[in-house]
């Protein structure tokens, strides 16, 4: 018998995978980050556009810090 059919290889439909639920997690984590920084947001007063720049990378710095952790 001849197979016309290509195998895929196992390391690749692996990593195919890997890489599909990392980016069904990372949907989720930036949805929740988006949502607790407008939250945070919503508090801060009296600032001008520049320093909410300046707060908003602290915020996401911290957010990614604690991911690794």
């Amino acid at each position: 018998m001849t197979q016309n059919r290509q195998r895929t290889d196992v390391n690749v439909m692996a990593a195919r995978a890997v890489k599909q639920t990392i980016a069904k997690h990372e949907t989720a984590l930036t949805a929740d980050l988006e949502a607790a920084w407008a939250e945070w947001s919503a508090g801060v007063s009296k600032v001008d556009a520049r320093t909410m720049t300046l707060l908003r990378a602290a915020f996401d710095a911290g957010a990614e810090a604690a991911s690794r952790n």
